[in-house]
Formats: C-alpha cells, structure tokens, sequence
C-alpha cells in the first residue's frame, strides 16, 4: 500500500531527528509522519518513484497554487506578492519551483499551473510552512532554508506548539489520537478556525469530500502500524534483552492470540473496511463471532468484537472457554461471571484492582458513553469496545499498554492505553471511560481446562471443513453443515492450533479432524 511506503520512507529517514524535536512534548513521530503525508505526500511520493535525491524531493516540495478569492491570506496574488521588499525575487523562485516541481512530478494540475505566468507557489518544505510568513521572514523563503529539514520540522514544531497551548494541551505528558488530529487540524487551519463540535470535519476539504482531519486520523493508524527502525544501538539491546527472561507483563500462553492480532494489523492495517482485501476478510471476523456476513456490512456495522473473537478463536479457544460474539459486552459478560464464580480462561477484572498483562483485553466505553463495570457485571447488551493487548512502551515518559483492535478509525489498528506506576489503567478523566480487563488465562491457546471428548455440535456458519488431518494442508473429505451433531474421540494440538478428530456417525469411526474453535458440547 502507497501510504505505507511513504510512511516507513519517512521514518526511515527521519525518525531520529523527529523523535529530539518533539522531546518534552505530547506530540508523536505518528503525528508529524501523518502531517507530513497530508501536506506533500502526493508530492514525494512521485519524486521517490521518478529516483530523486532525498535533498531534491525535500527541495521540491512545494504546493498550494490558490489565488483569491479562494485565499485570503498574504499574498492574494502576484501583486500583493511583488508590491513587498524583495517579492519580484520571491516571485520568480516561487513561480520557477512551480514549473520545476510539475516537470518533476508528472502531476497534471502542477503542469498545468505552471504554464500560467502569474501562478507560484505558497506552501514550502515537507511540512508547507507558508508564505504569509515571507513578511516576517523573508529569508527562510528567499534562500531555501525548507530544504534543510531540521529548520523545516523546527518551524512546524513552533507551530504545533502554538497549537498545543491554545488546545489546552500543553502540560499534557500524552495525547489521545482524537486529541492528536485536534492539534494537526490547528496547524492547518488556525486556532480561531478550529471548532471541537465538528470533530474530524475541519480543514481543507479536497475534491472528493474528505477533510483535512479526516486525512490525518487515517494517517495516523496507519504511521502508528509501521515500526521504526531500529538504530545499531536499539538492535545490541535487543539482543541483549532476548537472553533477559520473559518480560514482567508477558501472560502465561497468551503469545498466539498477540501472534495473531499482530498478524492482523501487518496484513490488514490501514486499509479502510470498504476496500479490499479488509472488507472481504471482516467476514472472517463475523463468521469466528457466531454471525453470517450476509446480515452485516462492515462499513455500516461495527465489527470490533468480531475482530477480538476472531484473534481468540485463532488461538485455538473454544466456545466453551470464550463467548465468541458480536457484541464486547456479551464475552465481557460472561467473563465478568468467570472471575466471580473463580472459573474459566478469561476473567473480568476491574482496573482498579488488575493491571493488563500482554494478551489480556482492554474494555472501554464508546464515545459520550458512561457505563461502569458494576454495570458490566450485571448487563450483556450495551455498546462498547475492546482491544488485545500486544505490548507495552514508554511514551514521553508514561509506560502505555498498545493494544490492536478493529473499527480503529475504520480499519486494523493500534491504541495506546496509559498506565500508572502501578501498571494499573490510568482512567479517561472525561469520556470513553475504561471499564474492565478481560484476563487472559490460556496456556499456548491451549486453555488451563482441557476439552473433553464426546457428543458435540458445529457451529461454523455458513459450514466446516472435516479433513483428513489435524490442518488445513490436509484434504477436504467433507463439508459440514452448521448445526451437524458429532462426537470428538481426541482433541489434538499443534502450533496451528487445537483439532478435534471426530466421529460423524457415533459407530468409533475415526472419519476426520475439524478445527476445535468450531464446535461446542452439544
């Protein structure tokens, strides 16, 4: 995917200079990598493929063609640039970097600008510092200090920071991605422009009805699903950590289910849920939470439960150990009952009293909700959200669990949950209240209660598989149909996870093997 490549380019190169100049800031590499792809993307995306310099591709990115009316800003126009010390100067560079840049890119409206002798550009460098501030600055402009990329993050840096102040942000040690695109919609509109109610919905809007926000939400998944390389320093620690033991926060057996949300989010994230592979996958989603893709379409119906019951189902538990189910308060439910009555693979915690482990799952409130985890405990049916915890990170000083979950800005992607020093969950101090942990028991998706053979039921929709051996690499002997009575004589695991071999007619006949996740005790 396009975004993707621009996103580990970016960070390839410039993640270290990124991550000192927002030191002692609330502010994130994902950030600056989405505000950097929603301002001129487009643009070094073409001059990367057409084997430009990094220096050329920093130089050339240069944009925003807008005469009035549709700019109200200095300079309107030609006039009011020229009629400024120095701006017959500034014209012309600005006009020959237009003409230069559109050769560069091959991009049509460039071109096309670029043959007409009035037009130049306002916005310079990798992060489009604009020309309003020739004014001021005239020489930042005249001899192309946006070419240097640490006075280029330096200046956007200054205004984020404006931003940060004017939001209220400023003594924040995180930010919460909401938060995170509220500060990006500032850099581009300004603070006077800026208008909470509307959310998303600010900025620019391009052609097909997307807004700046909008834009840079989507980024920001996407950045924040992209690693960072690692400097020859990261990598000796690294090793050195591998001969250290298992990490504090590692849950006994729970690495399938993080190996398969990890999955998840490498094959699928940033992908929106209309497009393709990610929209014919979710089905796989409905079909591992009880549900028929048919009655459901993922760019209507929240699928985020069907995603935490599909990484569950692939770790090889059962419905008997996990209440698969399109719905987060219906496995919370059940595994709030599990933790009082002392029983099960999965229990309900509360936050206050049970600090996440990797593998566990996080529960909170959906926007403006307020449900408690009393409430939880005693109601199935009410909307909310959960993610499975994969890892945990310092992020400007605030050790954070990092949960992957589905319906994240409408595709695969990461949260970040802060913790206290306790490495209890530090809770939302307005909305989207975090309202339990589902603790994660299993032993390598293996479960601590181990199935028991005899009469059981299938409930695969539309229908399962029988095959000749314990995977998916073996024959297809049978289709079964949903609701197809048998008996397991022995359930079998192995790292794909845990089969039953089954008998279909009750005689002792070994006919077959089905995946364990998709049957239950009749």
């Amino acid at each position: 995917m396009a975004i993707r490549s621009d996103v580990d380019w970016f960070k390839g190169k410039f993640a270290p200079k990124v991550k000192d100049a927002i030191a002692g800031t609330p502010l994130t590499l994902d950030l600056l990598c989405a505000i950097a792809i929603q301002e001129t993307g487009y643009i070094w995306r073409q001059l990367l493929a057409n084997g430009l310099s990094t220096q050329e591709v920093l130089r050339l990115c240069v944009g925003d063609t807008i005469d009035a009316p549709g700019r109200s800003a200095f300079p309107k126009n030609k006039a009011a640039l020229i009629a400024r010390p120095s701006g017959q100067r500034m014209f012309e560079l600005a006009h020959n970097l237009l003409v230069e840049m559109g050769e560069a890119t091959g991009i049509d409206a460039y071109i096309h600008a670029g043959n007409n002798p009035v037009k130049f550009c306002r916005g310079y460098g990798m992060f489009q510092r604009d020309l309003q501030f020739f004014k001021d600055d005239p020489d930042y402009f005249l001899n192309e200090t946006w070419t240097d990329f640490d006075r280029c993050l330096g200046e956007a840096i200054v205004e984020l920071k404006r931003g940060l102040h004017n939001l209220g942000y400023s003594n924040e040690r995180s930010l919460t991605d909401r938060q995170l695109c509220y500060v990006a919609i500032v850099y581009n509109t300004g603070f006077g422009n800026f208008d909470e109610s509307r959310e998303l919905k600010q900025g620019h809007k391009d052609d097909d009805g997307v807004f700046y926000g909008e834009h840079i939400a989507r980024f920001l998944v996407i950045s924040q699903s992209v690693p960072t390389p690692m400097t020859d320093e990261q990598r000796v620690g690294t090793r050195r950590r591998e001969y250290a033991g298992p990490e504090r926060h590692l849950a006994r057996g729970t690495r399938s289910i993080v190996e398969v949300a990890k999955s998840e989010l490498a094959t699928y994230g940033g992908i929106d849920e209309g497009d393709d592979p990610l929209r014919s996958h979710i089905d796989d989603y409905w079909r591992a939470a009880n549900a028929n893709p048919d009655d459901f379409n993922p760019t209507e119906d929240y699928w985020s439960a069907a995603f935490v019951s599909y990484c569950v189902r692939q770790s090889g538990a059962t419905q008997q150990q996990f209440n698969f189910h399109i719905r987060h308060s219906e496995f919370v439910f059940a595994a709030i009952q599990n933790a009082e009555n002392d029983r099960g693979d999965f229990r309900g915690r509360r936050i206050t009293e049970y600090a996440p482990k990797i593998g566990d799952i996080i529960h909170n409130n959906q926007p403006r909700k307020d449900y408690s985890f009393d409430y939880a405990r005693t109601h199935s049916q009410y909307p909310s959200h959960s993610a499975i915890v994969v890892k945990f990170e310092d992020r400007n000083g605030v050790r954070h669990a990092v949960t992957i979950g589905g319906n994240e800005s409408d595709t695969v992607g990461k949260k970040f949950v802060p913790l206290t020093s306790d490495g209890l969950i530090r809770q939302r101090p307005s909305s989207n209240y975090y309202i339990s942990v589902i603790e994660n028991r299993m032993l390598n998706g293996g479960g601590t209660t181990p199935p028991t053979s005899g009469r059981y039921v299938v409930i695969a929709r539309p229908d399962l598989n029988l095959r000749a051996g314990p995977d998916t690499t073996f024959d297809i002997k049978q289709v079964l149909d949903n609701g197809t009575v048998l008996y397991v004589l022995e359930f079998i695991g192995n790292e794909r996870g845990s089969w039953a071999l089954v008998d279909l007619e009750g005689d002792g006949g070994r006919d077959g093997f089905v995946f364990a996740s998709f049957i239950v005790p009749a």
